[in-house]
């Protein structure tokens, strides 16, 4: 929380000096929900983004999606796992290495009811 000249109290995160704030923070409550809010997003689409190939590939023979692009360069998803590579162009199950760019981590499956 911020004191403006005039004395009022400021939220740090929307500067506002209207609202109800929390006393141990002197935030608004509600700012500091949506904060919350958005660092969760943040780690999750951290998470669930799509990985390029030149960053890095992923563990070997764990089945992922992936990105590879069909002769007429259109992306294709589908699934596939690393393995290390015989042949300098083989790597992706079922694709060579050429043709996947990118790939993330299969998100966990649903839990039985």
């Amino acid at each position: 929380m911020s004191i403006t000249e005039e004395g009022y109290y400021v939220c740090d995160i929307c500067g506002d000096d209207t609202g109800r704030f929390n006393d141990d923070t002197g935030n608004h409550w509600q700012c500091e929900e949506v904060a919350e809010l958005r660092s969760r997003i943040n780690t999750l689409e951290a998470e669930r983004r799509w990985i390029p190939v030149s960053e890095r590939l992923p563990e070997n023979g764990r089945l992922v999606l992936c990105v590879y692009h069909n002769d007429m360069k259109q992306p294709i998803v589908g699934e596939a796992f690393w393995s290390p590579p015989i042949h300098p162009t083989a790597g992706w199950a079922g694709w060579t290495a050429q043709d996947v760019t990118h790939w993330m981590p299969l998100p966990s499956a649903p839990e039985a009811e």
